[in-house]
């Protein structure tokens, strides 16, 4: 009887630990595109730059033009490459 109540004990833990353990896999199926899909609700849709103050004035000086780097749209440019290097360029002309 005893050797019976052992087996079972056994048997009936592991029914424990499996059924666990199904439960926690199924909040992981997700496909690959479900898991790579970005969670757009706390993303910025565009590049943000901290508020101006009321005081800070920007003067685009005719001099420095030349400088700014040129965006033509064609596939093999990065739009968000060429803003960095636009805002770098520019933050060198504050007044």
């Amino acid at each position: 009887m005893s050797e019976h109540t052992s087996k079972w004990g056994l048997l009936y833990g592991t029914s424990i630990l499996y059924k666990k353990e199904l439960e926690q896999m199924e909040n992981n199926y997700r496909t690959l595109k479900e898991l790579a899909t970005p969670d757009v609700a706390y993303q910025p849709w565009c590049i943000q730059y901290p508020q101006l103050e009321p005081a800070q004035t920007y003067k685009l000086k005719s001099g420095l033009i030349h400088l700014l780097p040129k965006f033509h749209g064609l596939v093999r440019e990065d739009p968000h490459k060429h803003l960095k290097k636009f805002h770098v360029v520019y933050s060198t002309m504050k007044s």
